[in-house]
């Protein structure tokens, strides 16, 4: 698969825009599980799916500890614009309520800037 993945990415050099099709490659080429990490090393902040700007947006707003009101009121944007963004960002960190999903970004880096 990696190798098919690669050849695309050859294939369509003038195509600025492969963001997901590079996400894919750097995950093949990632050490396997098997391999102890490198203590000296971070957790990679790669998710197969990332989070578009305005999800990242919602995320440092959820690190704060606002609502959905106060998202919404911020962001101006429907509160069910901003629970469907929550959504997504829980289904993308692959966590099951809030709290999990800022400890989660926390530790991926997604966070790093004040969140």
């Amino acid at each position: 698969m990696a190798g098919l993945l690669s050849q695309l990415r050859e294939q369509q050099p003038q195509k600025e825009d492969l963001p997901y099709l590079e996400t894919l490659v750097r995950a093949f080429s990632q050490q396997p599980e098997t391999q102890p990490p490198h203590p000296e090393s971070e957790p990679s902040p790669i998710l197969l799916d990332p989070l578009s700007a305005r999800e990242q947006e919602v995320l440092y707003l959820l690190a704060r500890g606002a609502s959905n009101q106060k998202i919404a009121e911020t962001l101006v944007l429907a509160i069910d614009t901003v629970k469907h963004h929550v959504s997504n960002i829980l289904t993308k960190l692959d966590v099951t309520n809030r709290t999990q999903a800022v400890a989660h970004a926390r530790m991926l880096g997604l966070l790093a800037n004040g969140g």
